[in-house]
């Protein structure tokens, strides 16, 4: 059975199928369109499939649980113009700030896992080359570096509250013991 032959014994039944959960004709279209794509990608495995209607039913159902995934990613914006004021897409972070407040809070974490920090998130080294040096396995360095990562964090989070948006981004970085300020971190 070649792909075509498919189409034709099975095509309006998946356009019936799809039309039950997209209403846009265009996308019901593409989305046959791929089903076609997919059998022809497929064509040197057409006759080891056993049931090719059970075959055909999930690779509509993939495609149109992919078409509503996509479009959960997608806010449609009718006037970009609008949108993009640099009110929004300008905004203050204290990154620089609190990366430097980060430098010097290491001085309190042991010298391994200064070293560990140093050498990879400042140095940009490898784990690689940095697991041949200390003569640990990838796994072992890796786990290393971690745990001073947890250290660095624990003992910046003693210090400091720190308000951060979706990306990461330190939007508002408040020493604990200091008047509440946006950035007050002056104690490291």
């Amino acid at each position: 059975m070649n792909s075509e032959t498919l189409m034709k014994l099975y095509g309006s039944s998946l356009k019936k199928m799809i039309l039950k959960h997209v209403n846009d004709e265009s996308v019901i279209d593409d989305i046959l369109q791929e089903v076609a794509v997919r059998i022809q990608k497929n064509e040197n495995k057409l006759e080891t499939i056993i049931n090719p209607e059970a075959w055909l039913i999930r690779i509509t159902k993939n495609l149109i649980a992919d078409h509503y995934r996509m479009i959960s990613h997608y806010d449609l914006i009718e006037d970009i113009e609008t949108v993009m004021t640099p009110e929004l897409y300008e905004t203050d972070n204290f990154n620089e700030e609190t990366a430097a407040c980060l430098i010097k809070l290491m001085d309190y974490l042991p010298p391994v896992d200064q070293e560990a920090l140093i050498e990879i998130d400042y140095n940009g080294v490898k784990q690689v080359e940095i697991s041949q040096k200390w003569g640990l396995s990838p796994s072992g360095s890796k786990n290393r570096i971690q745990r001073a990562r947890k250290k660095l964090k624990s003992v910046f989070q003693s210090c400091c509250d720190v308000t951060t948006d979706k990306s990461g981004n330190v939007l508002e970085l408040l020493h604990k013991e200091s008047n509440p300020q946006k950035y007050s971190c002056h104690n490291c």
